[in-house]
């Protein structure tokens, strides 16, 4: 583990809050709008990618805030990993969307 423990809570709170509010992302991503121009048609795959877009620049930006200094290889490589790890939870919040 690269992320000091400090990062990893701040990274697991991002994750949490993201399943709590994937209602939002999964609303926006099923608006026909996107509907028109994408071929996802339920939004899982939209509502995936706003997720995971928000907990990594918000995190990244935290990141850089903090330690004055961007993620080096190994840092972001740990970031993938986790997400990766968070990936079920956040398609099973996006089917409890409906």
């Amino acid at each position: 583990m690269v992320l000091t423990a400090f990062d990893r809570v701040i990274l697991e709170q991002l994750f949490d809050e993201s399943v709590l509010n994937m209602k939002l992302d999964v609303g926006v991503a099923r608006n026909e709008m996107f509907e028109n121009i994408l071929n996802d048609k339920d939004g899982v795959d939209l509502a995936l990618g706003f997720a995971i877009g928000r907990i990594h620049t918000s995190f990244i930006v935290g990141f850089r805030q903090r330690n004055c200094r961007s993620l080096n290889h190994d840092e972001l490589m740990e970031l993938m990993n986790i997400t990766k790890n968070h990936l079920g939870q956040l398609k099973e919040a996006i089917f409890q969307c409906g």
